[in-house]
C-alpha cells in the first residue's frame, strides 16, 4: 500500500570546505544535523552529495584508511541526526553511475553497519529515453549497490515539459510510476517540491491518483497533442 512522508533533502557540499575526513567540517554538519527544527516536521532525511573525496588526505592514501575515515563521519552524521530526532529515518542519494568504487563501497558499509537506513537513487531519464532508459539506469544502480535493503528512486519532475527525451509529455511520471511498480522499489520521492506545487498539468492530479489507487493505463498519453486525458 502507498503512503506519503516528508523527506527533508539536505545537501552536504555547501558545509564542506574540504572534506568529511577534516575535522572540523564534520563539526559544522554535525552541528547543522543536531539542530531538531528539520527533525520534528520530517519523516526521514535524504543526504546529498555526501561523498566528497578527501583533498586533503595525500593521493597515496592508503585505500583502508580513505574508507575507515568516511566510514567513521557517517557514524557521526548518522548519531547527530538520532540526537535531534531517533526515529528520523537517514538516507543517502546516489547520482551517477560513475563515482568511484569506493564510494559505492563506503555507501554498502554505512548501509550494512546501520548508519544509513536507505539509499535512494536519482534518475533523471525518461521511460523513452535514446541515451538511457529509465528502468535501466535504475537497475544498473541496484546492481553497483549489492544492496537487499531498501532502495528508493528519486523522481526528475522538474523536467516535466522539457525537450529532453520523453519529457515533454506530461504522462511521463505516471510511465514512471508504472515502471517502478514492476522493479520492487520501496518508495519514491521527487525532485523540485516546488514544480510539483505550481504544476497546472494532469502530472500533479497523476501522483494524486496513484496513492488513491484510480490510475489506469487511460491516463497514459497516446498522442502530444491531448492536453487532458479522459477515462
Amino acid at each position: 500500500s502507498q503512503s506519503l512522508s516528508v523527506i527533508t533533502v539536505l545537501d552536504i557540499h555547501p558545509l564542506i570546505k574540504s572534506s568529511l575526513a577534516n575535522e572540523q567540517d564534520l563539526k559544522n554538519i554535525c552541528t547543522v544535523l543536531s539542530d531538531n527544527s528539520f527533525a520534528n516536521f520530517s519523516d526521514a532525511l535524504l543526504l546529498k552529495n555526501v561523498y566528497i573525496l578527501p583533498e586533503d588526505m595525500p593521493e597515496d592514501t592508503p585505500e583502508l584508511k580513505l574508507k575507515s575515515v568516511m566510514s567513521m563521519a557517517m557514524r557521526d552524521i548518522y548519531f547527530a541526526v538520532a540526537k535531534a530526532n531517533p526515529t528520523l529515518y537517514v538516507g543517502v542519494e546516489v547520482n551517477e553511475t560513475e563515482m568511484p568504487k569506493r564510494a559505492i563501497y563506503n555507501i554498502q558499509q554505512w548501509f550494512n553497519g546501520g548508519f544509513c537506513d536507505f539509499v535512494c537513487v536519482y534518475d533523471p531519464y525518461s521511460t523513452e529515453s535514446d541515451e538511457i532508459s529509465f528502468m535501466t539506469y535504475f537497475e544498473e544502480w541496484r546492481t553497483l549497490l549489492g544492496l537487499e535493503g531498501d532502495i528508493f528512486c528519486k523522481l526528475a519532475y522538474d523536467k516535466i515539459g522539457s525537450n529532453e527525451d520523453g519529457w515533454k509529455q506530461t504522462d511521463q511520471i505516471l510511465r514512471q510510476l508504472k515502471a517502478l511498480d514492476t522493479l520492487d522499489v520501496k518508495g519514491f520521492t521527487l525532485d523540485g517540491w516546488h514544480d510539483f506545487l505550481n504544476d497546472n498539468t494532469e502530472s500533479r492530479d497523476v501522483i494524486k491518483k496513484y496513492f488513491s489507487h484510480l490510475l489506469t493505463n487511460s491516463y497514459i498519453l497516446r498522442e502530444l497533442s491531448v492536453s487532458k486525458p479522459t477515462k
